[in-house]
């Protein structure tokens, strides 16, 4: 003989299977989502971290060109490879700045400079901007500028001197032995612009 429930008895039955539905729902749920951040197994890559590079202190001593002086930093390694071209190497932090020197043709001034003008332009066409900084002699005939591309690029830095008397000329680039990750590198970016600035200040023509 089947026995009947009473309306009050099947609510508590439906009841009690709602709340252990809600229960094993959120057993599952729980057990998912640690299963899915601790015991899938996987591996989760962590973002890069940023670089450590030490910088050496700001200290200078002169260096002769063919076609003036001017100071280059003390800590660096000079070397002259041909007799228009000064490699200066950070080995601190693997970087470089070389530095391209001589005379325009005095029949055909402008052409150099135009030359250089389109390299930075090339250097600075991955950047996603570029400024630059100019300077000037008090007499008036020594130019120079500063050139910044922000990004990872391979060249964040260039520079360029011109003697409108004599026609020569000064053009260097900076580069880093590293990853182009502009802001980890940008200490050193700024510490090596220092550095070009203190040689364009220091720049004296040979006459």
């Amino acid at each position: 003989m089947h026995r009947r429930l009473l309306p009050q008895q099947k609510k508590k039955k439906i009841s009690h299977l709602v709340a252990l539905l809600i229960v094993a729902s959120l057993c599952i749920f729980s057990f998912a989502l640690y299963y899915s951040t601790h015991n899938d197994g996987r591996y989760y890559p962590r973002p890069y971290g940023y670089i450590h590079i030490e910088h050496p202190p700001h200290s200078y001593v002169s260096h002769r060109l063919s076609c003036g002086t001017f100071d280059i930093p003390a800590l660096s390694h000079a070397t002259s490879p041909s007799e228009d071209l000064l490699c200066l190497y950070y080995p601190s932090m693997k970087a470089h700045i070389n530095i391209r020197y001589g005379r325009e043709n005095i029949y055909d001034t402008g052409h150099i400079t135009s030359n250089i003008e389109k390299n930075i332009a090339r250097l600075s066409s991955r950047a996603y901007r570029c400024s630059y900084s100019d300077y000037e002699s008090a007499c008036g005939n020594i130019k120079a500028s500063i050139y910044s591309m922000e990004g990872d690029v391979a060249t964040p830095l260039a520079f360029c001197i011109t003697d409108t008397f004599s026609h020569d000329y000064i053009y260097g680039v900076a580069y880093f032995d590293l990853h182009p990750n502009y802001d980890s590198l940008l200490p050193s970016i700024n510490h090596i612009k220092r550095d070009i600035i203190q040689m364009i200040e220091s720049y004296t023509p040979i006459r």
